[in-house]
């Protein structure tokens, strides 16, 4: 019997989502990793994704990602790691979904 080797497909994506984010939201309160960030609507100032879990800490939390405004509409595939949890803040007038574990 001859071995067949087994064919394996990467995921990026992340086993949660959050989606159609309009307004700043803490998608996981503990630590995690971010797997893709896809703007639906590109908006007029730049958002962020935040190593916090309390949307009140996003003004002096850790930005680990920036979203820039009129960015190109679709997924981004970007990995990151967030030690205390994952708060998105998406551009001003723009949407967002979040793809982590």
């Amino acid at each position: 019997m001859a071995n067949t080797p087994a064919v394996l497909v990467p995921s990026v994506a992340g086993n949660k989502n959050a989606l159609n984010i309009t307004t700043t939201t803490v998608v996981k309160s503990t630590a995690g990793t971010v797997r893709m960030v896809s703007v639906n609507t590109a908006g007029s100032v730049a958002g962020g994704v935040y190593d916090t879990a309390l949307v009140a800490d996003v003004s002096s939390g850790t930005l680990a990602f920036v979203i820039p405004e009129a960015a190109t509409a679709g997924p981004q595939e970007w990995k990151f790691y967030c030690a205390n949890g994952i708060t998105v803040v998406p551009p001003a007038t723009g949407v967002v979904s979040v793809s982590f574990e």
